[in-house]
């Protein structure tokens, strides 16, 4: 299953062009943006700030990851009391998709305009295809106010055994080390976690345990860490892990260390070229892993400790940076008065003449903050051919806005063969002992030699790539894989410097010419800023490719919908959607 954002990643606006690319009530858009700022409260800040939401939708993503198939083939039920209407604060809004005998139910008191009830006493009643009711939990529930999940009806536990509901949310699954399947569910805040199973299975673990008539139901005593069920029954075994939403909005699945396993952390861990990299925030750092290699090692790593079914490290905390300082010039302020604006009458910017009477700050940086030694950027050395972190100002974050402990922009490059053994004060380097360094494999793409920073576009600070393969190699990359590759409508166009030593995905490698993009946006704003680019001889930097962008105007709704249509037809799709 495919879920698509806006925005996911903030990001910069382009000032160089001819036509500037700004969204403003003033150039005819709904929004009225910053000149340069895109940020849009995006999960991923406009400097790579990870945000709450981050996190939160980390989980999502994680079921949508292990059962978005069984979910994409389920259509929509909607209960038989709906809501009247948007403003309807009182009716509990859910609904189910479910394909046989198997679904998922979906409640959500939440809405980030409007403050909705608790709920008390609850208890849904699902139909299933054939006739047969489901009715869950076993017992009403209350559901507090702001709550949304997502419960699971019929779901596959492996193994042959099946869990007829859960009072939980499937998070993801894996295969621990001797093969057994592993299923990791996500408790509710104020819901006991109750899982229901066939008559015949029999469960170890801490949990109160009791056969109703249908089924063998199982309240976990605590979610956790250490919540974790052995399911067994005529088939096999298989085993629930039940943590608390807290726990569940720091899991993630890495694989790393030669199998996937499980990673509990409040800081934003990524697994890439066989090591773990973490971006340091939190005041205590550590890492959990299930399952736990035999050791890890790298600088200011503790002891492991048990922590539940997995095994925890404590990392030494990043240092302190040299803050900025803020002072107070002009206390007095008339605040702007609330104004509307563009087709959809959203709120308005201030004017410039509002700033006239607004509070003003000195802010002083210290110089320290922002020198090669006081920089939060990743120290281990880095092969040449491999990319330095994006920028001064994404690597800062007294510059970056990302907080006072921020470590936003942190290149994630592999450590190589003669990196020092310092520890980096942003991402810690962590291995088991068995493996050595050995220089990262070649990637479809690899970065090509950087210019130096004062040849680079004062907004495009990434480097050049070329293709990893050539001459006949080049045949499992077309161009449109390519740019799709690059980011889509983003950064689809951005792309095309890397095409001029690309092949298509003919026998024959084609080295120049003229290329067509084909763009599909409801945007025409989209297709100014593309024509353009398409135009800069700078941002091709001497392509022996001439591109010219071909645009299809559709509105925003039916991008993806005539998109997903043309694929499953086996059609024509854009180059570019957007």
């Amino acid at each position: 299953m495919w879920q698509g954002y806006y925005m996911y990643h903030g990001g910069s606006q382009r000032v160089d062009l001819k036509e500037p690319n700004q969204e403003s009530h003033d150039t005819g858009y709904p929004n009225d943006m910053p000149t340069v700022t895109y940020d849009f409260q995006a999960p991923l800040g406009e400097y790579g700030q990870a945000r709450p939401v981050f996190h939160g939708l980390r989980l999502q993503h994680l079921l949508l990851q292990s059962y978005g198939a069984d979910l994409a083939r389920m259509p929509l039920a909607l209960p038989d009391a709906e809501p009247t209407s948007l403003d309807d604060a009182t009716t509990l809004r859910w609904s189910v998709r479910s394909a046989g005998d198997q679904g998922f139910l979906f409640v959500n008191n939440h809405d980030p305009y409007t403050a909705l009830p608790d709920h008390e006493n609850v208890q849904f009643s699902v139909r299933l295809e054939g006739g047969r009711t489901v009715t869950l939990p076993a017992q009403p529930v209350p559901v507090p106010a702001g709550a949304h999940f997502v419960w699971p009806i019929g779901l596959d536990l492996g193994s042959g055994l099946r869990l007829e509901w859960a009072s939980a949310q499937p998070a993801t699954r894996i295969a621990l080390e001797d093969g057994t399947p592993l299923t990791v569910l996500a408790a509710v805040d104020g819901i006991p976690a109750t899982l229901a199973l066939p008559l015949d299975a029999d469960i170890e673990g801490p949990a109160q345990v009791e056969r109703t008539g249908e089924h063998t139901v199982a309240t976990l005593t605590e979610p956790g860490t250490g919540a974790l069920l052995t399911v067994t029954g005529p088939s096999g075994t298989a085993k629930v892990l039940v943590l608390s939403h807290e726990q569940a909005l720091q899991l993630s699945k890495v694989d790393v260390y030669g199998r996937e396993r499980l990673c509990l952390s409040a800081d934003v861990v990524v697994a890439d070229g066989g090591a773990l990299h973490m971006h340091l925030s939190s005041a205590s750092p550590s890492i959990a892993l299930l399952p736990a290699p035999g050791a890890l090692h790298a600088e200011g790593i503790g002891q492991p400790t048990a922590d539940g079914a997995f095994t925890r490290w404590q990392l030494t905390a990043a240092p302190h940076l040299p803050q900025p300082t803020l002072e107070c010039v002009r206390k007095q302020a008339v605040a702007a008065p609330a104004r509307t604006g563009g087709a959809h009458q959203r709120a308005s910017a201030p004017l410039d003449a509002d700033f006239d009477k607004a509070a003003v700050f000195r802010i002083t940086v210290p110089a320290d903050a922002l020198n090669s030694e006081g920089k939060p950027s990743c120290a281990c050395a880095t092969p040449a051919t491999w990319p330095a972190p994006t920028s001064t100002a994404s690597s800062s974050p007294t510059t970056s806005g990302s907080g006072p402990t921020g470590r936003s922009g942190c290149a994630a490059t592999p450590r190589p063969p003669h990196a020092t053994a310092s520890r980096s004060a942003c991402c810690p380097w962590i291995r088991p002992p068995s493996s050595t360094w050995t220089t990262p494999p070649v990637r479809d793409l690899t970065p090509h030699e950087t210019a130096p920073p004062s040849k680079r576009s004062s907004w495009w600070p990434y480097p050049v790539y070329r293709c990893a393969r050539r001459e006949a190699d080049v045949t499992d990359i077309s161009r449109r894989s390519l740019l799709r590759a690059a980011g889509g409508a983003g950064l689809g166009l951005l792309a095309a410097p890397a095409l001029a030593a690309c092949g298509s995905s003919a026998a024959a490698p084609v080295r120049s010419g003229n290329v067509t993009v084909s763009l599909w946006t409801h945007d025409p704003g989209y297709v100014k800023t593309f024509q353009s680019a398409a135009k800069d001889t700078k941002l091709m930097r001497g392509s022996r490719f001439a591109y010219s962008v071909k645009p299809t105007a559709a509105a925003g709704s039916d991008v993806v919908t005539r998109m997903m249509a043309q694929a499953v037809a086996d059609g024509d799709t854009p180059t570019s959607p957007g």
